[in-house]
């Protein structure tokens, strides 16, 4: 029986265009290099969303408070950001939950670990596997008011479309109450997308090109990362940003515990990431569209990024 990072893989590879699904950057390896490119001076959205929970931590927990809320945050890391928001809710009821979802068990023992001996007195429950599924099993549960968190603009690895189905699937499991809080890289110059993603030092390569690494350590692959190139193109037009690996030569390779070869050929692209950048007004009718109402909005000094609430009516 394969598992579903070999079947990913085997359906991205035989795609045209090919694809390797960005789910499968977060083993050990692609942590320790998502933590050095958060931790780059070119790489904005980190800083940027620290910055806001700083300065706005107790709104938001004004305007999100309701007694006995459970908060339920999409992906795992660094909980530098949302512990100030985190702290704020305990402050107003010591009764408040924290779960974590993500597929990466080392994510969520390393969020858990930093909330621990930050916030000790915060209930913090993680979830190992699919956010929906989870959520889902939740609501199914006892009924509690819930908070559902997507930082860092994760709900940017989709685009537009794809953005669009995933909100209204949340909306259908939430109920009317419940609240959403989102966080969006806003469109601004080129040059400063392109270099938070294509940086100097090749941190971002490296990053890339670990998911060739990846193939090859856990499902025998023969991937020679030196016949790669990472490469980053952002479209001005629809907000889009891609990572892509470049074949640079035309090459077979071999998955052994696939059985199977696929072909490259030379300067064919495979795409690994997207990051789609909204305009306000753009991600205000996103969300209308998925049947949230807009609540409140707040942004960094250099509007780069915001943090938007968002309710279910």
């Amino acid at each position: 029986m394969q598992s579903k990072f070999s079947e990913a893989v085997v359906h991205g590879l035989s795609s045209n265009p090919k694809r390797l699904p960005f789910d499968y950057l977060y083993d050990e390896a692609g942590i320790r290099l998502l933590n050095e490119i958060r931790n780059m001076p070119e790489y904005y959205a980190a800083s940027c969303e620290l910055r806001i929970f700083q300065a706005h931590a107790p709104e938001m927990a004004e305007l999100l408070y309701k007694p006995g809320m459970q908060i339920i945050e999409k992906g795992a890391g660094d909980p530098a950001a949302i512990y100030f928001l985190l702290k704020a809710l305990l402050e107003k009821d010591k009764r408040i939950g924290f779960s974590p979802v993500d597929k990466s068990e080392k994510l969520l023992n390393q969020s858990k670990k930093i909330l621990h001996e930050r916030l000790p007195e915060l209930a913090v429950t993680p979830g190992l596997g699919d956010f929906f599924a989870i959520l889902e099993e939740r609501e199914e549960g006892e009924p509690t008011p819930k908070l559902i968190v997507i930082p860092a603009s994760r709900i940017g690895n989709l685009g537009y479309q794809d953005a669009l189905s995933a909100l209204k699937q949340l909306r259908r499991v939430l109920k009317t109450g419940d609240k959403l809080l989102l966080g969006i890289d806003l469109k601004k110059a080129p040059s400063l997308i392109l270099s938070a993603h294509s940086d100097p030092a090749g941190v971002n390569a490296r990053y890339n090109l670990n998911l060739l690494e990846r193939v090859n350590r856990e499902l025998g692959g023969h991937f020679n990362p030196k016949y790669f190139k990472h490469y980053a193109s952002y479209e001005p037009e629809t907000g889009e940003l891609k990572n892509f690996l470049i074949s640079q030569k035309e090459q077979e390779v071999l998955i052994e515990k696939l059985n199977r070869s696929f072909h490259f050929d030379a300067w064919e692209n495979v795409q690994t990431e997207i990051f789609k950048k909204y305009s306000p007004e753009e991600f205000r009718q996103l969300s209308t569209e998925a049947g949230f109402t807009w609540v409140e909005a707040f942004y960094d000094p250099e509007l780069f990024f915001m943090d938007v609430i968002l309710n279910c009516p």
